[in-house]
């Protein structure tokens, strides 16, 4: 019998613990602050947003990767250019991923501008000039990027089609092979 008494003193004990550390934390929950559920949830996305974005920042890029990164990419003529660098301006060497050639920007736009369209809002930016009936070969007058004058000129509403003139022409005989 005094060995179950020994028992039930240590049960009584423990749940006298145990009942005694509820009530502090308890006591603890009341005394902080009392904080919205929302922003316990901004709070809680946020540090893990945190926690991730430091782990993605240790990660090494690899060398192919860093090298991709420092190209320009860019979206043109219904086909992907590749730049060494951006932005596209008159002479730059790129890369015509859907034909596998390498080609030359023109600095030229060429433009088909829909039936009875205004063209001389046009005028103070580009040189033009008619190539046949609403085409016209547009010149920037300051050309800065040709991306965003092609990017611009395809926005526009009078606009039915703008291609980015490219010049495909091997610089030797060695790129023919």
């Amino acid at each position: 019998m005094t060995k179950r008494n020994g028992h039930l003193l240590i049960a009584l004990s423990v749940s006298i613990a145990l009942a005694a550390c509820n009530n502090d934390q308890s006591k603890e929950k009341q005394d902080a602050p009392s904080v919205p559920k929302a922003m316990q949830d901004k709070s809680v996305v946020a540090e893990e947003m945190k926690s991730v974005s430091s782990q993605v920042q240790e990660v090494k890029q690899p060398m192919a990767l860093k090298k991709a990164l420092s190209k320009g990419f860019v979206k043109v003529n219904n086909t992907i250019l590749e730049a060494p660098s951006l932005p596209l301006i008159a002479g730059k060497e790129v890369f015509d991923k859907s034909v596998n050639q390498k080609a030359k920007v023109t600095g030229n736009l060429i433009v088909v501008f829909a039936d009875g369209a205004d063209t001389s809002q046009w005028l103070s930016e580009f040189d033009m000039v008619e190539m046949a009936s609403n085409t016209y070969l547009l010149t920037p007058k300051n050309p800065t990027d040709l991306v965003l004058d092609y990017k611009t000129l395809k926005r526009n509403k009078s606009v039915k089609q703008v291609e980015l003139q490219l010049d495909y022409t091997p610089k030797s005989d060695k790129e023919t092979m």
